[in-house]
């Protein structure tokens, strides 16, 4: 009787819903609020985007392009976008860097995709570099995903360098992309600037003993002493960045327990509060 006397209100309520504005409102799914020009500013990029993974051949590609197109919904108080991550793994192979072209012009006019996954794409350090382009003047996006894209250490510099100037990007995955030590050293080297990253995967790189160090050394906590006028009392200010996840599973380094390379990582995040580390 119960479950009777449930679906009966339920069918009430909607038929109810249809018919009464202010009650529709409240029965609408809360969506996250997007301005109308916003809306139409984001169509027409991922329009643009279309046109250009056809122009390249990526057919695959338009074909997820096409679900986040689909995915812009409207209600009747305000127009909203129902999916802010786009997944382009594997598709832009068949010309790799055409399709980081398309997707970095994509990029930089995108206000609305915060996740986006181009794993096993094999992105030529071209490709990379135009990615990284982007993120210099991209304000939406908060994750990027780039496992498998043999980027080597050059493109890692590249978004070491965009990552410089970009406030926005929490997540950065980089896994199994052979940037080596010199991709960790220019990684190393961005973190010690950048306060806004949170996670950054690394597994999977050939990061051997110097590249541990490198990160460990932009890893420590940063100890200075104040000392202000004469009238008051020297104060401690403690850094210590803004990453607080890093994976660095499967390098060369991480084989031996007694490695320099591992001691030296765990040392520098042994100061670090509530740190996750992999390793």
């Amino acid at each position: 009787m119960y479950l009777i006397a449930h679906f009966a209100g339920l069918r009430a309520t909607s038929k109810i819903a249809r018919t009464n504005k202010t009650l529709r409102e409240v029965a609408t799914p809360i969506l996250p609020r997007i301005g109308a020009e916003t809306v139409r500013r984001h169509r027409l990029s991922l329009e643009r985007l279309i046109e250009d993974l056809a122009r390249a051949g990526l057919n695959y590609a338009v074909k997820e392009v096409l679900k986040a197109r689909r995915a812009i919904r409207f209600t009747d108080r305000f127009q909203s976008i129902g999916k802010r991550n786009l997944d382009i793994s594997g598709d832009l192979k068949l010309t790799p860097t055409a399709g980081a072209n398309a997707i970095a012009r994509f990029l930089k006019s995108n206000e609305v995709i915060t996740k986006l996954v181009l794993v096993d794409n094999n992105f030529p350090v071209a490709g990379a570099k135009a990615l990284a382009s982007a993120l210099r003047v991209n304000t939406a996006l908060t994750n990027l995903v780039l496992w498998d894209n043999d980027i080597g250490a050059e493109g890692a510099k590249a978004l070491a360098s965009a990552l410089r100037i970009n406030e926005v990007l929490t997540l950065l995955e980089l896994g199994r992309n052979g940037i080596g030590d010199e991709g960790a050293k220019a990684l190393a080297s961005t973190l010690r600037v950048n306060k806004v990253l949170t996670e950054l995967g690394l597994t999977n790189n050939d990061i051997t003993n110097t590249g541990a160090v490198a990160l460990a050394s932009a890893l420590r906590v940063e100890i200075r002493f104040l000392y202000p006028p004469a009238s008051e009392k020297p104060r401690i200010s403690v850094s210590e960045g803004g990453l607080t996840k890093l994976d660095l599973r499967f390098n060369s380094f991480c084989r031996a327990y007694n490695d320099e390379g591992r001691k030296a990582i765990n040392d520098a995040v042994s100061q670090r509060r509530g740190f996750q580390l992999k390793m």
